[in-house]
This record gives C-alpha cells, structure tokens and sequence, in this order.
C-alpha cells in the first residue's frame, strides 16, 4: 500500500466518523493487526521481545519503589543521533543527569 492510499484511507475513515458523530450513531472501533517483526526490521526478533519484556514489566509497575529501568538503544536503532554524539557528549549528558 503506497503512502497516498494509506493516507486516503485514514482521512476517509475520520471523514466517516465525523458524519456519524453529527448524525448521533454510533461509530465501531476499527482495528489493525501489524506484525511487530516486520514493523520494525532495524531490530532482531531477540531485541524486539527484550523491548517487549522491559516494557510489560515497566507497564506493571509491581514495585513503585524500583527506580526505573534504563533502556538502552543499540547503536543501529538510532544511526543518526548515534553518528552525531561524541563519547563527550554522551558523558556530559550522563553526568548532568545524575547517572554517572
């Protein structure tokens, strides 16, 4: 599906949801399978379920006394940023933040 399409068929489906909310009927949710392995190909199937996992854990929030988990990117996640920062601004930003 070619981004105009999926485009078209968003506002299409806003467009519908608009006239039955004048109209005072009720509007079905509409929902969407995606497969998070083909979403995001930049990561391994591993990485995916590590995300996954800290994720559901930070969801739960089983002890509000835990300080929060980090979660670190690999380098490939975030070429661009990861091309820009320096060791010295990765320490600069560790050490201004409290985490070094």
């Amino acid at each position: 599906m070619s981004a105009t399409e999926e485009l078209t068929g968003i506002l299409n489906r806003r467009q519908e949801i608009n006239e039955k909310l004048e109209e005072g009927q009720e509007i079905k949710p509409k929902y969407k399978f995606v497969n998070v392995y083909t979403e995001f190909h930049e990561f391994s199937r591993k990485e995916i379920k590590q995300y996954e996992e800290t994720f559901n854990n930070l969801a739960k929030n089983e002890s509000p006394s835990k300080p929060p988990v980090i979660v670190e990117l690999s380098p490939r996640a975030l070429p661009s940023l990861h091309d820009r920062l320096t060791k010295s601004d990765i320490a600069h930003t560790a050490l201004s933040s409290g985490f070094a």
